[in-house]
């Protein structure tokens, strides 16, 4: 793939994912019983490749991957954008388990990304503690690790009920996967997880 379409992908696979998170969560917190079996499907993919949980691949592909691309799709290992979509849908699900509001939320200029909300958490929580995790996350270079690093993270954020863009999670962790946009994500993560950290703790001040 070239440089020019690993910067052309994202943003539609932010707007894909992200809608149908959207949708996925409105039927949740209506109490959509088929909403319930999904979310609960999903949650079982959490820490777990796609090929590690072929049930949750299965549900993934019906609710997101027919509005992809053709050359997004493979029929062997998952592309970026696939492996992408999985992680953000597979925490959404964990992270909006019992929780009666919205854990995705939409944001049009990455206000919402995950550096910003891990720097909320970390004003929250310990600094330290926090800090360590994410820059582990940042460091990760192969997609189990992240999953690892990322559940770790969902995980705190669920019991503190601060919220994200699963959308943009997606597209950031699609441009993690190109030399040329790494290193963009991880600027803008840091920028976000300092801001974040800031004003929450200027706020609780």
């Amino acid at each position: 793939m070239s440089t020019q379409e690993a910067h052309e992908s994202p943003p539609r696979l932010a707007s894909i994912v992200g809608a149908s998170v959207m949708a996925m969560q409105g039927r949740l917190l209506n109490d959509v019983p088929s909403a319930r079996g999904l979310a609960a499907t999903l949650r079982r993919g959490v820490g777990r490749l796609p090929q590690e949980a072929p049930e949750v691949w299965s549900a993934v592909t019906e609710e997101i991957l027919r509005d992809f691309p053709e050359k997004w799709l493979r029929t062997d290992a998952p592309s970026p954008q696939e492996l992408a979509a999985y992680t953000a849908l597979v925490h959404w699900a964990s992270h909006q388990q019992s929780i009666r509001k919205p854990m995705h939320v939409h944001s049009d200029d990455y206000r919402r990304d995950f550096g910003r909300a891990a720097g909320e958490l970390a004003a929250r929580r310990s600094l330290e503690t926090v800090k360590r995790r994410f820059d582990a996350l940042m460091l990760s270079r192969t997609a189990g690790s992240r999953l690892q690093h990322i559940r770790s993270l969902t995980q705190l954020l669920r019991s503190e009920e601060i919220p994200l863009d699963y959308g943009v999670l997606a597209q950031d962790l699609t441009d993690l996967s190109y030399p040329a946009s790494r290193g963009n994500v991880l600027l803008r993560w840091g920028r976000s997880f300092n801001s974040g950290y800031f004003y929450s703790t200027r706020s609780n001040a």
